[in-house]
């Protein structure tokens, strides 16, 4: 059952919103990214404004620490951007006030144009952004914290239950045997749809995605690898296509990220054990685990 907490409010104050359940998409221009702060629950935050029309802006109150430098630099490039997967929380020193809830599931993306240009934000002075008392912000990141917490127990059900569904309607086969052969390739994914690039330049600056056609440097898009085993069951030899997918799962869930150094280490790895092995009538594999014992 997911964990709930209620807190105690002063009835003189006014109510406060849960962060949006909802994913929400937000698009402008970010401007006056703030150093880190520290609420007096020892949590790491910083505010930024985001410029949502000609002459509105925003305020953002981000929950990830591992975002600050990358806003920062988005803020002095003055590019339209696209902010997903965010949320709104009441604004403490402006009643009625929503403000801009960023969390760690939240994705920003550049965006070729906006049908309002940047303009500089007016600027606010200091005592108003230093009446939002740390105890308000730890408090929001309490109520941050426990949705994301039941959004992610959501997730992980209904992935179980179409992992479940899967395997029911493909049929899926399982083999623990060794693997005899294994071919490798490296192949580069865009880090925001997953999707292998086939036309991949290492020592070009920036990459065009070939899928979704976000544009990053070379080194944001993910080193994968793909390729097949082949596994004996019984008197057959089974030929079955590894996807990164699925390879890149099973080197997480073991902690041989490390692996991804030289594919032959990967090669090496997979001949050296017993695993087990499920694969669908695609002759697809689906799942790797380790059958070492």
């Amino acid at each position: 059952m997911p964990f709930t907490c209620r807190l105690k409010m002063d009835s003189s104050a006014p109510k406060r919103a849960r962060a949006c359940k909802e994913e929400t998409v937000f698009e402008g221009y970010l401007h006056d990214v703030t150093q880190m702060k520290t609420s007096g629950n020892n949590d790491d935050f910083f505010n930024c404004y985001l410029q949502t029309s000609r002459d509105k802006y925003r305020r953002c109150v981000v929950f990830d620490a591992t975002k600050h430098g990358d806003y920062g630099m988005s803020a002095a490039d003055r590019k339209p951007l696209k902010i997903s997967s965010a949320g709104t929380i009441w604004c403490k020193f402006n009643p009625g006030q929503l403000d801009i809830c960023i969390r760690r599931g939240s994705i920003k993306k550049v965006l070729k144009s906006l049908d309002f240009d940047y303009i500089e934000k007016p600027s606010i002075p200091n005592s108003v952004e230093e009446s939002l008392v740390p105890e308000s912000v730890a408090r929001q990141r309490l109520e941050v914290e426990q949705q994301e917490e039941v959004e992610q127990q959501e997730v992980e059900q209904e992935e179980v239950e179409e992992e479940e569904e899967e395997v029911e309607q493909e049929g899926i086969t399982a083999v623990r045997e060794p693997v005899c052969g294994i071919h490798l390739a490296y192949q580069r994914q865009c880090s925001s749809c997953n999707e292998g690039q086939l036309a991949f330049n290492i020592k070009a600056i920036n990459h065009r995605c070939e899928a979704c056609g976000f544009y990053q440097k070379v080194g944001s898009n993910v080193k994968a690898a793909t390729g097949t085993v082949w596994v004996n069951k019984g008197d057959v030899k089974l030929t079955l296509k590894l996807t990164s997918t699925v390879l890149m799962t099973y080197l997480s869930q073991n902690n041989l990220q490390g692996l991804l150094a030289g594919v032959q280490l990967v090669e090496e790895h997979f001949l050296a054990g017993v695993f087990e092995i499920k694969y669908n009538v695609n002759n697809e594999v689906v799942v790797v685990t380790t059958g070492n014992v």
